[in-house]
């Protein structure tokens, strides 16, 4: 995915008070794709290993759990920190994402991305209409130092899915229903992409079928799924069949490989 690059967590929060609301959506098509947030478990930490051109360049750690938003609305919480070393430059990359537990619908997003001594940092507001049929939107605002904030509105429908970036993406993937050689679509909010401000891109999803997948946590029965993001880039991710059908492995097409470590602890 092209990146963009944020900085500051004051910044970040003044940046949330000046988003604004779109009010035209992308397309109005039904949304069809199939989301059951019953195989997303209520408590999860995942570790995986970074794995570029054959070399473990870094980590990623990815945890779920359970909140409540404005005392009433139950919602999960998706924490994912990745920890990479490229050459000389070390980089963390940190996104939350909340959404209700019953739809999983993005609410609030934050991501922090620091390369070596430069820090940007982005939020992105999701706003569902009131009314069956009306559209709602996402407001994202991204702030570098030296560059300033940024803050785009985007149409970002009551009816779509979708939370952006790829470790978040492949979680996502795991509520997907599609059958072996179905396809369907969802938009994605990706927070730091050019232009800067984020942008709002369709996904192309495809089951591919069952593979068996041997990685360092040991051998899985897999579901194959792909997303192609916005016409260009591709994710590919496994899925276990049994259990809470967590992300086994992913591989993008610029060469990353992910591969599922340590399941630390889970909660049915």
């Amino acid at each position: 995915m092209p990146t963009y690059l944020p900085s500051s967590v004051s910044a970040l929060i003044c940046g949330l008070l000046f988003v604004s609301c779109g009010r035209t959506d992308v397309d109005n098509r039904n949304q069809r794709l199939l989301l059951e947030p019953a195989r997303v478990p209520e408590v999860e930490t995942l570790h995986y290993r970074i794995v570029i051109a054959g070399i473990e360049v870094g980590t990623r750690l990815q945890a779920t759990d359970t909140t409540t938003l404005n005392l009433t609305v139950p919602a999960f919480s998706v924490m994912t920190v990745d920890r990479v070393r490229l050459g000389n430059v070390e980089q963390a990359d940190s996104t939350i994402v909340q959404m209700s537990r019953d739809s999983l619908f993005p609410v609030a997003a934050f991501r922090f991305l620091r390369k070596g001594p430069l820090l940007v940092t982005a939020a992105a507001l999701f706003r569902q209409a009131n009314t069956a049929g009306a559209t709602g939107s996402v407001g994202i605002t991204t702030y570098e130092e030296g560059t300033g904030e940024v803050c785009r509105a985007l149409p970002f429908g009551a009816g779509r899915k979708g939370c952006g970036e790829l470790s978040l993406l492949g979680w996502l993937g795991r509520a997907i229903a599609l059958a072996t050689g179905q396809e369907d679509e969802l938009l994605c909010a990706w927070l730091l992409s050019e232009p800067p401000g984020g942008a709002v891109l369709l996904v192309r999803v495809r089951s591919d079928g069952e593979e068996t997948v041997t990685v360092p946590a040991g051998s899985f029965e897999c579901k194959r799924m792909q997303f192609v993001i916005g016409g260009a880039d591709t994710l590919r991710c496994w899925y276990a069949i049994a259990g809470t059908h967590q992300m086994i492995r992913s591989q993008s097409s610029t060469g990353e490989l992910v591969e599922l470590v340590e399941l630390v602890n889970r909660r049915p």
